[in-house]
């Protein structure tokens, strides 16, 4: 399992690490589009992680494959999440590094 978890891991590290670093100057502005683009990129990531996540998990021959297609329900979770933070012009990139990077995620000394 972690196989799957690793090959559906590293395009996550490539796309809201590496490309949304590069891409922090335009991801932050208060544009509508920059709104767009940081949405979509995190559930373009999020949905394609739980994607193979599922296709690996669709080889294992023991487990119930009716099951196992019940890890696609986040994806419909995840578009949800897309359209209403885009509707309301919440950005996704703004919010993750606010979270990792404000005052009250740092630890008490």
């Amino acid at each position: 399992t972690c196989t799957f978890h690793c090959n559906g891991y590293w395009p996550v590290v490539l796309s809201l690490y590496v490309a949304q670093f590069l891409m922090l100057p335009f991801l932050l502005s208060n544009s509508f589009l920059a709104t767009f683009v940081a949405n979509s990129l995190y559930a373009l990531t999020l949905a394609y992680y739980t994607y193979v996540s599922f296709l690996g998990y669709m080889y294992l021959p023991f487990l119930n494959k009716e099951l196992v297609t019940s890890m696609l329900y986040p994806i419909v979770a995840v578009v949800l999440l897309y359209v209403l933070f885009t509707v309301l012009n919440i950005n996704a990139s703004r919010f993750a590094l606010g979270f990792f990077f404000t005052a009250a995620a740092a630890p008490s000394p």
